[in-house]
């Protein structure tokens, strides 16, 4: 059933947008606790759970225009339409829980990315205040030793 599967495609949008808003959470702990080292593979954790992302949406498109057709939606009717031309039963009240969720999760996603942006912005600005008179004795170290031996 065309239905079922939507709403099980549904679901794993569902967790995969949990799942970039708890990579964005580490993200951004790391940020605060200034563990600027393993900010990449945060990022990276994010960048593959947002391409697993869009896959899980190309597949909703699909699965949803089967849906649409059989209930006389239109192609490419939004979850909220489809929702309204669903027939009697659970269909409409779990499609419109579902767009809230997923409403829910982006909308929490957006706030968290533009704290991250603001709280990166100003560590940026810390950062450079911070190590603006820094110049490193490069005398004092070597290739040989973390700290290199004076010259003789």
């Amino acid at each position: 059933m065309s239905a079922q599967d939507l709403s099980t495609l549904l679901w794993r949008e569902r967790e995969l947008l949990s799942m970039v808003l708890f990579r964005l959470e580490e993200q951004n702990l790391l940020l605060q606790a200034g563990k600027s080292r393993w900010f990449h593979l945060a990022a990276q954790e994010v960048d593959q759970t947002l391409c697993q992302l869009r896959t899980a949406a190309f597949a909703r498109t699909v699965e949803a225009s089967k849906v649409a057709l059989d209930w006389g939606a239109p192609d490419e009717a939004s979850l909220q339409v489809l929702a309204s031309h669903a027939p009697e039963g659970p269909w409409a009240g779990l499609y419109t829980e579902h767009l809230a969720e997923l409403t829910a999760l982006a909308d929490d996603i957006v706030a968290l990315a533009a704290q991250m942006r603001k709280t990166h912005a100003a560590t940026d600005v810390i950062s450079r205040e911070t190590f603006s008179g820094f110049e490193p004795d490069h005398a004092s170290y070597s290739s040989h030793d973390a700290v290199g031996r004076p010259e003789e």
